[in-house]
């Protein structure tokens, strides 16, 4: 845990950047498992991801307590009046781009879940 808190009275919690977590494997090593191998694979993968998210959420919880402790003021700002100023930019992505518009749509629905 850092310790921002130190150095800072508020904290404006408006998620402006979120890290990806990927996993990735070569289409080359992928081809070469067989059925059972790819299915071991997947499984490893939920489970690992949702460990992973259980982590998370404990190291943030943590984080938040300690932050609260030092009598840091934590703010959530309203993000709604942020989706109402990109909307326009939505809008022309889906005209001239469709591909890239569903893609950002699937990104959007992700994060939301």
């Amino acid at each position: 845990m850092s310790n921002h808190y130190e150095v800072t009275g508020y904290y404006s919690l408006d998620e402006h950047a979120a890290l990806p977590d990927v996993l990735l494997m070569s289409t080359h090593l992928w081809n070469d498992l067989s059925e059972q191998e790819k299915t071991w694979v997947e499984e490893a993968v939920r489970e690992s991801t949702e460990y992973q998210r259980k982590l998370w959420d404990e190291a943030t919880q943590k984080a938040m307590q300690a932050v609260k402790e030092a009598g840091i003021k934590v703010i959530r700002p309203d993000k709604e009046p942020f989706r109402e100023a990109v909307q326009p930019l939505y809008e022309q992505i889906q005209q001239e781009s469709p591909k890239v518009y569903e893609l950002a749509q699937q990104v959007r629905e992700e994060a939301a879940s």
